[in-house]
């Protein structure tokens, strides 16, 4: 439904005057933008961008906020023929100035609102600019030219450059369409408030305008400015990581009573979803199909949809693979537990500057996922945890996500994070960050018996603290580093 260049997601209704996009950058000033709105803000900045020297191929990073000028200057980096570069602004200087000299940047759209320390020898547009372009060209590009490079968390070191090409995003948008029990995107009003440098709010938004919907964009997650869309915009589509259903099920105005019946659909995804997880979207969302939604930035989202028999999907499971998608599990254990490899369309073409790891990733075609995954009779797939997550506790395997999964199914129990700590005699052992319900009355004693209960001991949690919420990184994934290094300094 793309058209050939992902800078024109939704080439079919360029000429549309129904609306596209509503702009929450200012929730009390909410700015709506038609279809042929975006289409010319965006052919702006892509002139903007030719204007400024641009050539085919070269590299503009983008730093901003949510927003509708934000995406459209996304676009025209794109529709330029350029290399789109978003930027994770809440990196601190050192990693922003290593992604510019790593992506060899030229060039960076910077939202004003933005504090963000920038070479100054770079050339600059301001994002708010109502500099009007002097040339009229476009380039042509190619299914496998390289569109974008977006950056990986870089939780285990430097974030890494994933090259992914018109084509592999392309895909994505298209198979979306076959990810939930019903056509999700078309005529939908669809809330997003991921950031849109991670490819979750991306690909979502995408998604929706390509397939005629119409998108709610909020600057960035916040409980009360979330719940009043909701509401306010009949929203029938949202997709989010599990920490923000928490947030939402926590902080919700009891004057909704923590329903919103408009709901039909909700994609939660870019982190492991238990069963709380789940039951809390159904309180939120009374009716709502439940998608447990899977993918990564090498090797895209849209892998797995519906059952071609009809057979329903446990809500756990991430579903069964589509066809365009050829997946495999390697190093399977005795359980049939084994890393995904996904060779598909929307594999990224490498990382950039890193020969070595890119050939290490991928071989004839097949990327290794790094996560862990098990298979049921009907062949849906679940996901288990990282590979490189998965610590040794006195010689037995511990997953992570197994142990949160488990702890979450307490009563009284919102959300878990479990991370290993160094043990002289056991090698790891886990402990536990729990947030509970407020009127839950619940002990360290209490969960660390749960879990012996349920499990064999080397999995029980060594420590529980109780927080309020846990911390975020900028994705609005929970901040496993922080919380390890939060656990090392209550040990000592």
């Amino acid at each position: 439904m793309c058209s050939a260049n992902l800078g024109r997601p939704f080439a079919q209704r360029r000429d549309s005057e129904s609306v596209a996009l509503i702009d929450l950058s200012f929730p009390d000033k909410p700015r709506k933008w038609a279809f042929r709105d975006l289409e010319h803000e965006a052919d702006r900045f892509a002139q903007l961008v030719l204007d400024r020297g641009m050539g085919k191929g070269g590299r503009v990073a983008l730093f901003g906020y949510n927003s509708a000028p934000y995406y459209c200057a996304y676009l025209g980096i794109i529709r330029a023929g350029c290399v789109a570069v978003p930027v994770n602004i809440k990196m601190p200087a050192e990693l922003i100035d290593f992604v510019c000299r790593d992506a060899s940047v030229d060039l960076v759209i910077v939202d004003p609102d933005v504090d963000v320390a920038i070479r100054a020898d770079i050339a600059r547009i301001d994002l708010a600019t109502t500099e009007n372009p002097t040339g009229n060209r476009e380039y042509e590009t190619s299914d496998t030219e390289l569109a974008e490079i977006l950056y990986t968390s870089g939780s285990t070191g430097k974030p890494k450059g994933v090259l992914l090409s018109h084509r592999s995003q392309r895909s994505m948008v298209d198979a979306m369409a076959a990810t939930g029990k019903t056509p999700p995107f078309a005529g939908r009003v669809g809330l997003i408030a991921a950031p849109l440098f991670h490819m979750n709010a991306q690909l979502f938004l995408a998604a929706i305008l390509a397939h005629g919907g119409t998108a709610v964009l909020m600057s960035r997650f916040d409980v009360a400015t979330f719940s009043e869309a909701l509401v306010r915009y009949s929203v029938q589509l949202i997709t989010g990581v599990p920490t923000m259903v928490v947030m939402l099920y926590q902080d919700a105005e009891p004057a909704v009573e923590k329903t919103f019946e408009s709901v039909e659909t909700v994609y939660i995804g870019s982190a492991p979803v238990t069963d709380a997880i789940i039951q809390q979207a159904h309180e939120l969302f009374p009716g709502a199909e439940v998608i447990n939604s899977y993918g990564t930035t090498e090797t895209g989202g849209g892998l797995f949809g519906k059952h071609p028999d009809g057979k329903e999907r446990p809500e756990k499971a991430v579903g069964f693979p589509l066809p365009h998608a050829e997946l495999r599990l390697v190093d399977q254990d005795d359980d049939g537990r084994g890393v995904l490899e996904v060779r598909a369309p929307s594999n990224m073409d490498g990382y950039l500057n890193l020969p070595e790891l890119t050939a290490k990733k991928i071989r004839d075609g097949w990327i290794n996922t790094g996560d862990i995954f098990a298979t049921d009779e009907n062949g849906f797939f679940y996901y288990v945890g990282r590979a490189d997550d998965m610590f040794v506790c006195n010689g037995e395997n511990v997953f992570p996500g197994m142990l949160e999964k488990l702890i979450e199914s307490r009563a009284g129990v919102v959300q878990a994070a479990v991370v290993p700590i160094e043990d002289e005699k056991r090698g790891m052992v886990p402990v536990a960050f729990v947030v509970a319900e407020s009127d839950a009355d619940l002990s360290e004693a209490d969960i660390r018996q749960y879990v012996l209960d349920r499990s064999t001991p080397n999995m029980h949690p060594r420590k529980v603290w109780f927080l309020r919420q846990l911390p975020l990184a900028a994705t609005n994934k929970v901040d496993k580093k922080r919380l390890q290094e939060q656990a090392k300094q209550k040990i000592a």
